[in-house]
């Protein structure tokens, strides 16, 4: 009866709808990326206004930004919980050996060695599919953070645009 239950009970968690949203819905709000989502390719974009120093500036100051860094810091730390919310669904094992030598105050004084292995398993049953959602919100996260990461690098090469076509315009006049 324990073997059958512990067959059947995974099938539990087919009852849980997918929690994935429609595409349709959210690719009407957001808007393409002006580069493609290529890094590469953000430059050449810039270009298109024939100013090699403005090109220059917005390539240093995507190297040099620390919300960039801070964006990036928090794309890996998502991959990090992506993988280890990956990790929750999957059996986990752990050993540990251990050896211990005594000799004993009693004559004659034999030494005694005495060894120890240990091996824990554990799998926890996902019946409701928690640990599958939980992962798949981990990886959303990844995705939603990748683009904070690319809406940052673009509104920093425009706010370096900016600022750079009022100086030629303040040239000019």
């Amino acid at each position: 009866c324990l073997l059958a239950a512990a067959t059947l009970l995974p099938a539990c968690s087919i009852v849980v709808p997918d929690a994935s949203p429609p595409l349709p819905t959210v690719a009407r709000w957001q808007a393409p990326l002006p580069h493609g989502g290529d890094p590469a390719h953000i430059g050449t974009w810039w270009s298109r206004l024939d100013d090699p120093t403005l090109v220059a500036l917005i390539d240093a100051a995507q190297r040099d930004n620390p919300s960039l860094s801070a964006a990036l810091a928090r794309i890996d730390q998502a991959r990090a919980s992506a993988q280890a919310m990956g990790a929750v669904v999957l059996p986990s094992a752990d050993g540990g050996a251990q050896a211990t030598r005594s000799r004993s105050l009693a004559p004659p004084g034999t030494p005694t060695t005495v060894f120890g292995v240990t091996l824990d398993a554990l799998w926890e049953l996902d019946l409701f599919g928690a640990n599958r959602r939980t992962r798949e919100a981990a990886v959303a996260r990844v995705a939603g953070r990748q683009a904070d990461w690319h809406q940052a690098r673009i509104t920093l090469a425009a706010e370096v645009a900016s600022t750079w076509v009022n100086l030629r315009q303040c040239e000019a006049l």
